[in-house]
């Protein structure tokens, strides 16, 4: 007969086997990264022009968000810039978006007729004070035409009742804008013209309208860089894709990722390439190993990327 103290070594064995004690436990510690990491995205300036290929997409939109809505920021930045950094600020944001037609009316008037004031709404209001000053006429008067294209490019009720008459009178605007665009000298001014006929047509979903108005108006403007030129880009990317040419409307969404931060999310998201030939012709249009680098940086970040294929 064994002896139970021959038993005991076994039982404990088992006890132990059986049971095991937590990784979480408070007697072990944590097992080290042994990982590889080659950048801490923590130490990257979310501004610079190499950012969205070392810094995760969603937090650099995130940064930009906390900074306010990134296409009214950029917006009032250019107005900015175009009119000298005289103007304060704040005082441009709410000339744009802030003031009403009749407000702008007013400040027309005031601009031909000196004997008549800016009116009580802007009459502290120093970007109101240089157009005046510098008799901006067709500043202002694009200004009044961007108020009256705004309630059918943005959430409003333009569009709840009769979508056929609303896109009637978008078809008027953008007639009373072409002539604008000819009357009008400042090529800047006319860039902006063009963007908001080119927006209207985008959305009335008039899509070759697009097309053609960015064929008859950009070749007739001589303007410095500009962000507008991204927005227009945007619209006419849209444009190519509900037509069916994904290859060039990803190649352009992709210009306007890396130019154009105020709208890098929009087009990272209205990206879409679907075969491997799409890829391979998106990647024959790129001028530049930096433009080709952008293609795969979007495509990396990408849900449904295999980042083996892509380290490769």
């Amino acid at each position: 007969m064994r002896r139970p103290s021959r038993l005991i070594p076994l039982f404990v064995f088992l006890l132990s086997y059986l049971c095991p004690t937590p990784l979480n436990s408070n007697c072990r510690t944590r097992p080290p990264f042994s990982g590889y990491s080659f950048i801490s995205p923590l130490i990257l300036n979310p501004e610079l022009n190499g950012a969205p290929y070392f810094v995760d997409f969603e937090a650099l939109e995130r940064y930009y968000q906390k900074k306010g809505n990134p296409q009214i920021q950029g917006n009032i930045e250019e107005w900015h810039e175009r009119y000298c950094e005289a103007p304060r600020f704040q005082d441009i944001g709410r000339l744009i978006y802030q003031a009403s037609i009749t407000d702008l009316d007013q400040l027309e008037a005031s601009i031909r007729s000196p004997s008549i004031s800016i009116g009580y709404g802007l009459r502290d209001n120093s970007f109101a004070k240089y157009l005046r000053s510098h008799k901006c006429v067709e500043t202002v008067r694009y200004l009044i035409f961007a108020k009256r294209c705004e309630p059918y490019v943005v959430k409003s009720d333009a569009w709840k009742d009769a979508p056929n008459t609303a896109r009637r009178l978008m078809q008027e605007l953008i007639g009373e804008g072409q002539e604008a665009f000819r009357r009008t000298k400042s090529h800047y001014i006319r860039l902006r013209y063009a963007y908001q006929l080119i927006r209207l047509a985008h959305y009335s979903q008039q899509y070759q309208q697009v097309l053609d108005l960015y064929e008859d108006l950009m070749p007739k403007i001589d303007n410095d860089p500009s962000i507008i030129e991204y927005w227009i880009m945007g619209h006419r990317a849209g444009a190519l894709l509900a037509l069916g040419n994904r290859v060039e409307a990803a190649y352009l969404f992709s210009r306007i990722f890396e130019n154009c931060p105020s709208k890098r999310e929009s087009a990272y998201r209205s990206f879409s390439i679907k075969t491997d030939e799409e890829w391979k012709a998106c990647l024959v249009r790129c001028q530049n190993d930096q433009e080709r680098a952008t293609l795969y940086a979007i495509r990396a970040n990408h849900p449904k990327s295999k980042l083996l294929v892509e380290m490769r």
